[in-house]
């Protein structure tokens, strides 16, 4: 293959991921059948190399991870899925699947759930048990988590990212679990953000009997209409004078907080309300012919519509779905938003990395087949989830409304779909959660950092189900962009229930949650 020809295919399959790969078994799967229950309980140690219903354990043993001591148990299931299984040694029973992010293609690290402390205290015998966390690399090895280059040497890989691996690594996490303590897991979660909320969603939809709650963050479900739409913002920035600078972002964002900020009642930064935003973009205009540093030209403000606009596709995705929708405005003044994504990239990187999000641009007309044959293994898009409510099963939504890489409509859209489908069943079955002022999974001036998995737990094991005034927080982060989880919090807030949105009460700490009631527009 040429080399032109052969770039050309790469971006295709980053774009398509697999209009390269063909094939694949569709829904739905053989399950992975359970051994019988162990009488006798194995150690840590006593774990390496067995192997159980196709799952191998290369390696079992004991270690300290982020002062949690655990055993450690890595492993591999046929074809190319690896995992590593991390058990606590207070152990509360229960199984927790965290998700990968972008192509995959490494194991997440344990201590860094997305709710934080999963995996409970740092000191045996204390009373703080925690879960035993398992992750998965998504069925290959990747140099970095949006490099899908993999699916030109393996592309029977994409069963495994689209749906497989999930499924049969928690399969394997239970059986590895019952041979090391001789029970059962009592309860499974699955949490994820990014396109580790798509996989949640995707475990709901495939395998409904897999996990008995599922959180699933900024979700990119709708995978292949998501790079579509990418695709299109990719050209636009393509063309003379249309990409806007880092100055033209700092004047765009100053001006949506001058018009939106405090819609909530309160100045502070936040936009809680994106949707009520007064337009500005006019009001930014340049004057015919006079572009100047403190205006946006003609190509700007093109390029910001384009942005905000929903992307037609042209032709039906799974579920019949036909466009991905458009961004909210808000937050465009944040250096690691919409420059990062979109327009600038991370110049600093060695070597310098391009914007996320325009890394292909491809005819999509000459994709269109493999597009909707695709998206039928890949997409996350069904609302119906009866089968999975109806055996008892709970999902939480969450999604950032400065979310510049998934649109936060897209996260509204399935869960106005899944209510039109189910009816009744979402209310009592399912929770959507908005978070002002947060950006792609974290980070942002809102409170980005906010324990799901144990109102979720108190959900499934208890029957109480969580509503608005869950306490979010946004804390002083490391070098590394980690939570300083021990730091005193830059301020909180009541996370609500979509529609609802957090409303300063006129009184009282601005930094603190107990000042603020969650109302509806």
């Amino acid at each position: 293959m040429k080399t032109h020809k052969r770039l050309e295919y790469t971006l295709a399959c980053t774009l398509l991921l697999a209009g390269c790969g063909g094939g694949g078994t569709g829904a739905g799967g053989t399950a992975v059948p359970s051994p019988t229950a162990a009488t006798t309980a194995t150690s840590c140690g006593g774990l390496a190399g067995r192997s159980v219903n196709g799952a191998r354990i290369d390696s079992a043993s004991e270690s300290t991870i982020d002062g949690v001591q655990a055993c450690v148990v890595g492993g591999h299931i046929d074809p190319a899925v690896t995992f590593q299984l991390t058990i606590p040694c207070d152990w509360n029973g229960k199984l927790l699947f965290q998700g990968n992010g972008g192509f995959g293609g490494s194991i997440p690290a344990a201590s860094a759930t997305n709710s934080p402390g999963m995996l409970g205290n740092a000191t045996c015998g204390d009373s703080i048990d925690g879960y035993a966390v398992v992750a998965t690399d998504m069925g290959h090895a990747g140099t970095w988590a949006f490099d899908a280059s993999w699916v030109l040497s393996s592309p029977a890989a994409v069963d495994d990212y689209g749906f497989r691996a999930v499924h049969v690594t928690q399969q394997a996490a239970r059986d590895i679990l019952r041979l090391r303590f001789g029970r059962d897991v009592s309860r499974a979660y699955f949490e994820g953000c990014s396109d580790g909320g798509r996989e949640g969603l995707m475990a709901a939809q495939r395998y409904p009997t897999d996990f008995d709650g599922v959180v699933a963050r900024a979700p990119a479900s709708n995978w292949t209409a998501l790079h579509s739409a990418g695709n299109r913002i990719a050209k636009r920035l393509a063309l003379p004078g249309a990409r806007p600078s880092r100055d033209k972002l700092l004047l765009l964002g100053n001006a949506q907080l001058a018009a939106c900020d405090a819609l909530d009642g309160l100045a502070d930064g936040v936009i809680s309300l994106p949707a009520a935003c007064a337009p500005v973009l006019e009001s930014l205009r340049c004057p015919a012919g006079a572009p100047a540093a403190d205006c946006l030209t003609d190509e700007e403000i093109t390029t910001f519509s384009t942005v905000r606009s929903a992307t037609t596709l042209g032709f039906a995705q799974a579920n019949g779905l036909t466009s991905y929708p458009g961004y909210l405005p808000g937050h465009e003044e944040i250096g690691i938003s919409w420059a990062l994504w979109l327009t600038e990239g991370n110049p600093g990187a060695n070597p310098p990395a391009p914007p996320i999000k325009i890394a292909a641009q491809v005819n999509l007309a000459n994709y269109a087949t493999a597009l909707e044959r695709e998206s039928r293994r890949i997409d996350a898009t069904d609302p119906d989830l009866s089968p999975f409510f109806d055996r008892g099963g709970k999902l939480i939504l969450w999604h950032g409304m400065a979310d510049p890489a998934i649109s936060i409509n897209n996260t509204t859209a399935y869960f106005d779909a899944l209510r039109a489908v189910v009816g009744a069943k979402a209310d009592a079955s399912a929770r959507y959660y908005t978070a002002p002022g947060v950006l792609h999974c974290f980070f942002g001036p809102g409170a980005d950092t906010v324990d799901l998995m144990t109102p979720l737990a108190r959900w499934v094991e208890s029957g109480v189900a969580p509503e608005s005034g869950i306490v979010a927080r946004r804390y002083p982060i490391t070098s590394t962009g980690a939570p300083m989880l021990t730091a005193a919090p830059l301020l909180s807030r009541p996370l609500c229930r979509y529609p609802q949105y957090p409303h300063y009460n006129g009184a009282g700490d601005t930094a603190d949650a107990a000042s603020f009631s969650c109302r509806t527009p």
